[in-house]
């Protein structure tokens, strides 16, 4: 059994970055997303990398000209004051990075994406058993990490912000 760091958010669904930016932005899976954060009574976890992702994610509908710049820093605000104040926030820390090197070496048949593998292994180390994404792909890998869990509507099919 491995151990887990103090803290323990074992009655709390981790979010990976692709079901938190359905909360502040108009996407197939936002109506998903809310439904599922309704079902853990509002409350998350989700690591550090989770607001760097959401604003690369931001900055990808600005060159798609989805977002004006106004709008990209308003939507970031609310989520940078919901992710600090009121969700809370895991560290890397390096049992997390040893972790992510276990799934590397453990899961060569699937083609793993450092940041999805970064989270799985956060929600793993942290003692986290439920996990909510909108991506198929780092589904696979939460799956088979043993966790249980929750894609979003029909998810994606991975891809970089």
């Amino acid at each position: 059994m491995r151990s887990s760091p103090p803290g323990r958010t074992s009655g709390i669904r981790y979010y990976d970055t692709s079901a938190v930016l359905p909360l502040y932005l108009d996407e197939p899976a936002t109506e998903a997303a809310h439904n599922a954060l309704a079902r853990d009574a509002g409350q998350l976890v989700t690591s550090v990398l989770t607001l760097v992702e959401v604003r690369s994610g931001l900055a990808r509908y600005g060159r798609e000209g989805a977002l004006s710049i106004s709008q990209i820093e308003a939507v970031f605000e609310r989520a940078k004051r919901d992710l600090e104040r009121t969700r809370r926030r895991l560290e890397l820390t390096t049992e997390v990075l040893t972790e992510a090197v276990r799934l590397f070496k453990a899961q060569t048949a699937l083609p793993l994406r450092t940041l999805d593998t970064l989270h799985v292994a956060t929600c793993l180390r942290y003692g986290t058993r439920g996990f909510v994404t909108n991506d198929r792909q780092q589904a696979r890998l939460a799956q088979a990490a043993g966790l249980d869990v929750h894609v979003l509507g029909n998810g994606h099919e991975g891809e970089s912000s």
